[in-house]
């Protein structure tokens, strides 16, 4: 069994990718918002966890971004669910403001029986809000 020297301790042998600037943000960003650095300091991600169309989203302010449609005109503030906010978990809210609404790039759904003479051609356009976080 070969000796792991310091520089290759952290190293992935599949990849050759440094697991160390990695894995302490991976696991903060999906179980807490605090980390652990290795100078002993703690930080606080500046990020939050929103959910909206039944779907979850991580924000930071300033941050533009599509969401499932929402009803609010353009310029309208509107107030979302947030899971996780500054560290803390928990149920609270988050102001963003309304940019547009959109539909999204097709989707082709082909059905298709081989052999039966049955097809079915069907398209999607999938709306969307974008928003931007404040």
């Amino acid at each position: 069994m070969r000796a792991k020297n310091k520089e290759t301790e952290h190293v992935d042998p599949h990849f050759g990718i440094d697991l160390r600037s990695s894995i302490p943000y991976n696991l903060s960003f999906s179980t807490c918002a605090e980390i652990r650095c290795e100078s002993g300091a703690n930080t606080i991600m500046s990020y939050a966890i929103i959910k909206t169309g039944g779907k979850q989203f991580a924000v930071e302010s300033g941050q533009k971004l599509r969401v499932p449609t929402l009803n609010a005109e353009a310029g309208n503030q509107v107030d979302i669910d947030t899971l996780l906010a500054d560290g803390k978990a928990g149920v609270g809210t988050l102001k963003a403001t309304v940019v547009g609404h959109g539909k999204g790039d097709k989707i082709i759904v082909f059905k298709k029986k081989r052999r039966k003479q049955y097809k079915r051609k069907q398209g999607h356009r999938q709306g969307f809000t974008e928003i931007t976080i404040d």
